[in-house]
């Protein structure tokens, strides 16, 4: 069978008996990100900070708004990204931990997604693995997504360049031409950065340091990274219903379960190799599901790539 079936349907079957408990798992996620919403509406409320402006003086007409640019409204979204990690990576982390449990048939209480919460300092790591993770993903975004940039920046100042009756047909083109790249860029982009994919999946099992769970993200994934992104694209239908948002509380619950067990697998598959045990799949979920994870080989003694 194939390894993606295979687990999704592991998936479904690791949360029976617990789709309770997950219920309530995404209730706190939502409840957490609704209260960084609600604090950078507040901040933008007191500080009187609008995201658009509206030039044209038309309240009714909401589609000629020209967004903000001015350095109190990036002070706001910088503020407000600041508090959203602070307050969510502890839970980001929790979740990781309790969905790891299901998948080594070793399940946690509701309270481990409150785990991180414990103590300053694993709160203040939980924000540091976020932090650098986010960092290292807009570099990488930023750089992959560069030609897109280019084609739209020269799209914007065609109008000083072409006369106006050619003006029209070019600008189409090169529209057409920053869509297609656009698109292309993102498709590339996510899947490049699902070299960072079991970062916090290896820092939640084994307490390492940050620098180190990301090194051996990019190690472990290395020849994965497609795999991984093409059940992000399997997942499509999942994030059209969510829309409706009622159904998030089952779709939710299955995709992250499905990126534990597939975390649990590449990491478990990694140590058979090092160890040199490393078997063909039979099929059976228990090659996937086998008890609890071994410890990874020493981190230090591992050549890694750059970054």
């Amino acid at each position: 069978m194939d390894i993606r079936k295979l687990i999704k349907k592991d998936a479904w079957l690791a949360m029976r008996n617990n789709w309770g408990k997950a219920f309530a798992v995404v209730l706190i996620s939502f409840s957490f990100l609704i209260f960084t919403v609600l604090i950078e509406k507040l901040l933008s409320y007191i500080l009187d900070v609008s995201y658009f402006i509206d030039y044209a003086q038309t309240p009714a007409f909401y589609l000629d708004d020209i967004t903000n640019l001015g350095p109190a409204s990036f002070a706001v979204l910088f503020s407000a990204l600041i508090i959203h990690l602070l307050i969510y990576s502890p839970v980001s982390l929790g979740n990781k931990k309790w969905y790891l449990g299901l998948a080594g048939a070793n399940p946690f209480p509701v309270s481990a997604v409150f785990s991180y919460f414990s103590g300053f300092q694993n709160f203040f790591k939980a924000f540091c693995l976020r932090f650098h993770l986010l960092i290292r993903k807009a570099l990488f975004w930023t750089l992959i997504n560069t030609p897109a940039i280019i084609v739209f920046v020269l799209l914007c100042l065609l109008k000083f360049f072409v006369a106006s009756q050619e003006l029209f047909m070019i600008q189409l083109a090169f529209s057409i031409i920053f869509i297609c790249l656009f698109l292309l860029c993102q498709l590339l982009a996510i899947c490049f950065l699902q070299r960072y994919f079991l970062a916090e999946y290896i820092y939640v099992l084994y307490h390492c340091k940050i620098r180190d769970a990301i090194k051996m993200s990019v190690l472990i994934m290395k020849g994965h990274r497609s795999e991984i992104f093409s059940v992000i694209l399997s997942f499509i239908p999942y994030y059209i219903v969510n829309i409706l948002w009622l159904p998030s509380f089952a779709t939710i619950p299955h995709m992250n379960m499905v990126y534990a067990i597939y975390a649990k697998y590449f990491i478990e598959r990694f140590e058979q190799q090092k160890n040199g045990t490393v078997s063909e799949s039979s099929g059976n979920s228990n090659d996937i599901l086998d008890g609890n994870t071994k410890p990874l080989p020493n981190i230090k003694e591992i050549k890694f790539p750059s970054m």
